[in-house]
């Protein structure tokens, strides 16, 4: 839990401090932005680009800035989309430090099937 409240906390302070910062005209031209502020569910999207651990989350939260996200609705996708990742830091975490490798094989399988699950639907959507 405390993992997760600093990943909601810390992208909560990012996103704030993006509109106070000027960034490079590279970064604003980065396929993965424009993929995320492309997307044909604008939420979903968002919320699954914070799920994959591989997408910057300052990109996610620059998309949301840029896309005028309501702060209620920034919050819930930041929430919801920082949860698969901060219970794998956590539990995976716990599970190696034990040397329980059968737990922490479990939750990576798991956290995979989830995320992918994720993205096929918001592929067909």
């Amino acid at each position: 839990m405390v993992n997760w409240a600093g990943n909601i906390l810390g992208n909560c302070a990012v996103a704030a401090l993006l509109s106070h910062v000027k960034l490079s005209h590279k970064f604003k031209q980065n396929k993965i932005l424009d993929s995320l502020t492309h997307y044909r569910h604008p939420a979903l999207g968002l919320t699954v680009g914070y799920m994959v651990p591989i997408i910057p989350s300052v990109l996610v939260n620059y998309a949301c800035a840029t896309m005028k996200i309501p702060r209620k609705n920034f919050i819930l996708m930041v929430a919801v989309g920082m949860f698969p990742t901060s219970a794998l830091y956590a539990f995976g975490g716990d599970a190696l430090f034990k040397g329980n490798y059968t737990r922490l094989i479990v939750i990576i399988l798991l956290l995979t099937r989830f995320v992918h699950q994720r993205r096929v639907e918001a592929a067909t959507k």
